[in-house]
């Protein structure tokens, strides 16, 4: 820490090569949908600015859209930091959440987050021939994958809920997303393939 700044309540920090993204509890995030995620993508790809953007928000926009650009963030699907692999699925958060059940139903550990998952310990070549399988399933079971949901009891009433109702109505939920596993691992696979050889 290099100082307190009392006014702001702000800690400014210097960096330090030994460092890690940090992991914040994520309890009270509100899910972003596929198409939030998409528009916010496209926000970062596009060109126009919006007239009712001061020019704060201007300048917000336009470094946004730099960093995009300079870190290739259209292209990059997957960033190997130390040992843990994060997955940028571009998808909404219940997606990515059925992504990764799935992947901790091939084996692998997953943490979900809003732009993908983190998969502790793992280097993309473990995960290519689990993604590899998983495009050519042409059936996944919902309930099979339900198994894997870590948090499945949390929420308001999860002590009058049992574990099995959850589960189930867990995969009654998502039996569509699981559909969509396949075409999400071809998607990985095809825009990571370059990164893994």
């Amino acid at each position: 820490m290099r100082e307190i700044e009392e006014k702001t309540q702000t800690l400014l920090v210097a960096a330090h090569h030994g460092g890690v993204v940090p992991r914040f509890e994520r309890s009270t995030i509100e899910p972003a949908h596929d198409r939030l995620i998409a528009e916010m993508r496209a926000a970062y790809e596009g060109g126009d600015v919006p007239p009712y953007l001061d020019q704060s928000g201007r300048d917000l926009l336009s470094e946004g859209r730099e960093t995009f650009r300079d870190w290739n963030l259209d292209a990059i699907i997957l960033v190997q930091e130390e040992a843990d692999l994060h997955l940028l699925l571009r998808r909404g958060t219940q997606a990515t959440a059925v992504f990764g059940a799935v992947l901790s139903m091939a084996g692998l550990e997953c943490e979900v987050h809003d732009l993908g998952l983190i998969l502790p310990n793992t280097k993309g070549e473990e995960v290519a021939p689990i993604l590899e399988k998983l495009v050519t399933m042409e059936k996944i079971d919902p309930m099979d994958v339900a198994e894997f949901v870590k948090n499945i009891g949390d929420g308001r009433f999860r002590e009058s809920v049992p574990e099995w109702l959850a589960r189930k109505q867990w995969a009654d939920q998502n039996a569509s997303l699981i559909r969509t596993v396949p075409t999400m691992a071809k998607a990985v696979l095809t825009n990571a393939t370059s990164t893994w050889t």
